[in-house]
C-alpha cells in the first residue's frame, strides 16, 4: 500500500486537468430550482445512501424504486442514442449490449453458491463408472 500512495503521490501532478470537464460553465449553469448541474450531484449522492437504507428496510418501496431508476436510466440511454450521430451512437450502443452481457453474466455468477450447487446436487451424475 506504501508503494501504491508514493506512486500516487508522485504521478498525481501530471494528471491536473484530466478529468476537468470540457465546458465547466455548464456546470455553473441553474438547471432546476436555481439549482447547477454540480449541486444537482452532490444533492443525488447525499441522497442516495438514505434511499437505499429506506429501500432495505421496505422493501415494496425499494422495487417500486428500483424499477422507477430504470425506468430513467434506460428512457435517458434510448434518448441519446436517438440524439447523438455517427461513431457516437455506436459507441453507446455497444455500451449497451455490454452493460446487459455484463447484468446476465454476474445474475449467473451469483448463483453458483446456491441455485447451481442445488441443480448439481439433484439432477448430475458425479459417479464416473459405477
Amino acid at each position: 500500500m506504501l508503494i501504491g500512495l508514493t506512486w500516487y503521490l508522485n504521478s498525481s501532478a501530471g494528471w491536473a486537468a484530466t478529468a476537468d470537464p470540457d465546458r465547466p460553465e455548464l456546470l455553473a449553469k441553474p438547471v432546476v430550482a436555481g439549482l447547477n448541474r454540480l449541486h444537482l450531484t452532490w444533492l443525488g449522492a447525499l441522497m442516495a445512501g438514505p434511499l437505499a437504507a429506506g429501500a432495505i428496510y421496505q422493501p415494496q418501496i425499494g422495487r417500486a424504486a428500483i424499477a422507477a431508476v430504470v425506468v430513467a436510466v434506460v428512457t435517458v440511454l434510448i434518448y441519446f442514442v436517438v440524439k447523438l450521430q455517427g461513431a457516437a451512437r455506436y459507441r453507446l450502443l455497444a455500451l449497451m449490449w455490454l452493460m446487459g452481457f455484463h447484468m446476465l453474466f454476474w445474475a449467473g455468477f451469483e448463483q453458483a453458491g446456491s441455485s447451481f450447487s442445488i441443480l448439481t446436487d439433484r439432477h448430475v451424475d458425479r459417479d464416473v463408472l459405477g
